[in-house]
């Protein structure tokens, strides 16, 4: 090493030049736009003319686009028209791979007569969405599930209504399993539930896969009502709401015996049934569901009863145009959405 090398400095992470005394990129050691030579006894290195100037912009601020929070979830309540639907049902029940397929459905553009309008909380879809994606790199798709500790939050969606232009905003509020599960053997918990006092739409999950299994049938039903039951002994249900009673891992049970199959949905059957005999007077309609919103298995399409179920959310008909529209594919997730004309994601 020559005692001129020694003295060169380079601003090229990859340059080991003051070593070799060979420029990394082969320029002559006096043509290099990125070399700067230490003044003697000098503890700064100047930096040459033609080295880039650090970056001056000042960064921006994006939002977190996360769950929103009470406090978050309330500011929208109060700038748009606004639908809080409460997601209810014991741990493994489906609720966030429900929600995530929302975050799918509309990336291959519109659901029934609902285009994707805008969204807070497009990070947080794409989180619940992430384990159930080839990207994840797991051997089969997953979703996590709802930790105790994350306490409450809230996903949120604006859609616009193709036949009416309207474009309500939905606010799906996300709980843990474990603490609806607790209102059943205590229902002064239900105090603590501010989504279900406020909630428009009450969305009850029954676990298809637990349903169709003999040993747990008896528990599933009896669990659901007992939730049921404690939040109305809780004070926290009232008669302006609406309840969706929902089927979930319907591909898991289509996929079945023909005797298990049909068992399992005459018991699904008879807990609406049971349901609207006890909470008839409780909620202004009670109507069911059947759904497969991330499949595990290739009997049913991804999203299947999605549609319906969105429309309920929204208090909109049902029509026969159900069917996703074809659109252009792009190579970022949050590039696939169904832009409306009238809303952006923000």
């Amino acid at each position: 090493m020559t005692p001129q090398a020694s003295e060169i400095q380079c601003s090229n992470p990859d340059c080991r030049v003051s070593q070799t005394g060979k420029c990394v990129e082969g320029h002559a050691l006096d043509k290099c736009p990125h070399i700067a030579r230490a003044a003697p006894d000098a503890d700064v290195v100047a930096v040459t003319d033609d080295a880039e100037a650090p970056d001056s912009t000042p960064e921006i601020a994006l939002a977190k686009s996360e769950r929103l929070n009470l406090e978050e979830a309330s500011a929208v309540m109060r700038a748009a028209p606004t639908r809080v639907i409460a997601i209810i049902g014991p741990t493994s029940s489906g609720k966030t791979s429900m929600i995530a397929s929302l975050c799918d459905l509309f990336q291959q553009g519109r659901i029934g007569e609902l285009h994707f309008a805008r969204s807070r909380t497009l990070f947080a879809f794409e989180q619940a969405c992430h384990h159930a994606r080839a990207a994840s790199r797991r051997n089969s798709p997953q979703t996590e599930h709802t930790s105790l500790a994350s306490g409450l939050g809230f996903y949120h969606l604006g859609v616009r209504n193709e036949a009416t232009s309207k474009m309500p905003h939905l606010l799906f509020a996300d709980r843990s399993g474990e603490d609806y599960r607790s209102v059943a053997d205590d229902p002064t918990v239900a105090a603590e539930f501010m989504e279900v006092r406020r909630a428009d739409v009450v969305t009850a999950l029954v676990n298809g896969e637990l349903l169709l299994d003999l040993r747990s049938r008896h528990n599933v039903r009896h669990e659901i009502v007992m939730i049921l039951q404690g939040l109305l002994n809780g004070d926290v249900l009232s008669a302006k709401q609406r309840l969706a009673v929902v089927l979930t891992k319907l591909d898991v049970v289509r996929t079945a015996p023909t005797a298990d199959r049909e068992r399992t949905e005459r018991d699904f059957d008879g807990l609406v049934k049971q349901i609207e005999t006890i909470f008839a007077q409780v909620f202004r309609e009670i109507r069911p569901f059947k759904i497969a919103a991330s499949p595990a298995t290739t009997a049913l399409p991804h999203g299947f009863g999605v549609s319906e179920l969105l429309a309920f959310w929204t208090e909109l008909s049902v029509t026969s145009s159900s069917a996703p529209s074809p659109v252009l594919k792009s190579a970022r997730a949050m590039g696939r959405f169904g832009m409306s004309d009238s809303g952006g994601a923000a």
